[in-house]
């Protein structure tokens, strides 16, 4: 038997698709916020817990 090695497909660029490592890294400062306590509302707002929640929280 033969030992044939499959050929590995090109890694940089196909026709359409590009690979991640194309893609420009964004710097913290200025990615937005994977979390925020901007837009909680109603029964999730912070001022809805008890004192000592609230500053456990912070």
């Amino acid at each position: 038997m033969s030992k044939k090695k499959i050929k590995q497909p090109q890694k940089d660029r196909g026709n359409k698709l590009t690979t991640p490592n194309d893609q420009q890294e964004i710097s913290p400062e200025k990615a937005p916020p994977v979390f925020s306590l901007r837009y909680l509302k109603g029964e999730y707002c912070l001022t809805k817990c008890e004192k000592d929640d609230q500053v456990a929280f912070a």
